[in-house]
C-alpha cells in the first residue's frame, strides 16, 4: 500500500536536489545513479530514455530506493523505498522539460538526442524515512 511523504519533505521536489536512485542489477549487483525527480502528489517521477540500462532493470526489477538529499543541508534527506507502479512514455517530455527548467533554468532539456524516447517512471512509495539535523 502506497505511503504519503511527510510535509516536512516536499519542499526537496521544488528544490535542486539530487535523488540517488538504487536499483537491483543481476543477483546481488546494485545499480546507483544520481537523478532529477519530481513528485506528483502521489508518485516519485524520474525520467530516463528508453533502452537505457536504467531503463531495462526496472522494468524487470520494479523496486527501487531514492534516497533525496537537501542542497542546502546534505545531513537533511528522504528515502523512499518502493515499486514503480507506471511505465510510460506520456508526458515524459513533458516532464524532462520541467525538471531541466528547475535544475538548468532552461526552458527545454538541452541534452536530447536524435531518436530518444522519454520514459516516465511513477514510484509508489512503500516506506519512507526521513532526517533532519
Amino acid at each position: 500500500m502506497p505511503v504519503s511523504i511527510p510535509e516536512s519533505h516536499l519542499d526537496l521536489f521544488e528544490k535542486k536536489s539530487i535523488a540517488y536512485l538504487a536499483v537491483h542489477l543481476s543477483g546481488d549487483a546494485m545499480m546507483v545513479n544520481p537523478v532529477w525527480c519530481s513528485f506528483d502528489g502521489t508518485h516519485v517521477l524520474v525520467n530516463s530514455v528508453e533502452g537505457r540500462l536504467k531503463d531495462r532493470v526496472m522494468r524487470k526489477h520494479p523496486a527501487v530506493t531514492l534516497c533525496i538529499t537537501d542542497p542546502d543541508n546534505s545531513f537533511r534527506y528522504l528515502e523512499v523505498r518502493g515499486k514503480v507502479a507506471e511505465i510510460t512514455t506520456e508526458g515524459a517530455l513533458e516532464n524532462i522539460n520541467a525538471l531541466a527548467k528547475r535544475y538548468l533554468g532552461a526552458d527545454e532539456y538541452p541534452y536530447m538526442r536524435p531518436g530518444d524516447v522519454r520514459v516516465l517512471y511513477k514510484i509508489a512509495p512503500e516506506k519512507v524515512n526521513v532526517m533532519a539535523m
